[in-house]
């Protein structure tokens, strides 16, 4: 009978085997894939409607994750657990977010299946990647974490499970300045403080390119697993003001038009065969807003579609990268966009504009 680690490990290989089945390129065959073990650049996003790019139907415009949906393939059933914590670790684990341990994150006094503490055997998949030859790089959110100090709750970060690398956002506060980061083992704080251009979409994008770069110069005889997992959109409500201004008029007719017309362009592409379904119950009838309600609104959409766009816009600088990989890589890369995590509306007074 396999033990628990093997069993562990060989669920996570067919997890990780399952990205093949959202490439970028022409020419990926499964034949391939064995022959070479590929490269995986795996891009999520936080509480992002699935109907919210273009090449689902949405109004934002993403034609760069519209180009890769084009050349790869579109899930029309995807599941998640509606929240960060439980759907990052069923990701990265391959298992029910109960069996782990991150059903919630109450602590060590709640049932072993809502404390938010992984468990030990819960390989993750750069864990099991690792011994497969892989070099492994984490950019972004983790989430992962157990809760308290000390030795085990420093082992349950990136580079504690199986990452290489890792920049991660410890303390997300603001876009433009978030409270804490982790370069490696090193505590950032207030990074706008020191860069007054800095911007955390851009800022993750970079420091993607930057292992990439450094992982070509390095390491390039061996495959890389990179997790970059975007911030954006969740609150507070944060963008370029640039990209903000490109949208501003846009949701000025209100979500009950926009609603209608994701529908209208869903069922055109075949992806939904159904009815509109009720209004939020916490959302009333948008002609009941008053003007400066409605003013008030639409920005927020506004704001919610730019940082949208920005993760496209980063998503074409981070595949540009295929250029640089093609010159010293002999098979094609992987490059799922694995990132409708989550939705969740919220119609709090906390968002902000800048």
């Amino acid at each position: 009978m396999k033990n628990g680690f093997n069993q562990c490990r060989e669920l996570l290989v067919l997890t990780v085997a399952c990205f093949l089945f959202s490439y970028h390129g022409a020419g990926v065959t499964f034949a391939a894939v064995q022959k070479k073990q590929p490269n995986v650049l795996l891009i999520m996003v936080d509480d992002m409607g699935f109907s919210d790019i273009g090449c689902y139907g949405g109004e934002v415009d993403t034609p760069n994750l519209d180009r890769l949906a084009a050349g790869g393939l579109r899930f029309t059933q995807f599941y998640n657990t509606g929240r960060c914590w439980p759907t990052r670790a069923a990701l990265m684990t391959g298992r029910y977010p109960h069996d782990v341990g991150h059903a919630m994150m109450f602590g060590r006094d709640a049932p072993r299946a809502y404390r938010g503490t992984t468990k030990e055997q819960a390989l993750m998949i750069p864990e099991v990647l690792k011994p497969l030859g892989y070099r492994t790089y984490h950019v972004g959110k983790w989430h992962l974490h157990n809760r308290g100090k000390g030795a085990e709750a420093a082992a349950s970060w990136p580079l504690g499970r199986g990452f290489d690398r890792s920049y991660c956002v410890k303390r997300q506060d603001n876009f433009f300045n978030p409270k804490i980061m982790l370069d490696e083992h090193h505590v950032i704080k207030r990074p706008g403080d020191q860069d007054a251009d800095y911007y955390i979409t851009r800022a993750f994008t970079d420091r993607t390119l930057h292992y990439l770069d450094e992982h070509q110069a390095y390491h390039r005889d061996e495959p890389f697993f990179l997790y970059l997992a975007h911030t954006a959109p969740h609150f507070p409500l944060h963008a370029l003001p640039e990209d903000v201004a490109r949208f501003r008029e846009r949701y000025r007719v209100g979500w009950d038009v926009i609603r209608q017309q994701r529908l209208q362009r869903m069922q055109k592409m075949g992806i939904l065969k159904a009815k509109l379904s009720s209004r939020d119950p916490d959302a009333v009838a948008w002609e009941s807003l008053t003007a400066a309600e409605q003013d008030e609104w639409s920005g927020r959409m506004a704001v919610h579609a730019a940082m949208i766009y920005r993760i496209d816009v980063e998503t074409a600088r981070a595949e540009g990268m295929k250029e640089a990989w093609n010159k010293w890589a002999k098979e094609q890369q992987v490059l799922p966009w694995a990132a409708l995590k989550k939705w969740a509306p919220v119609y709090s007074k906390d968002y902000r504009m800048k």
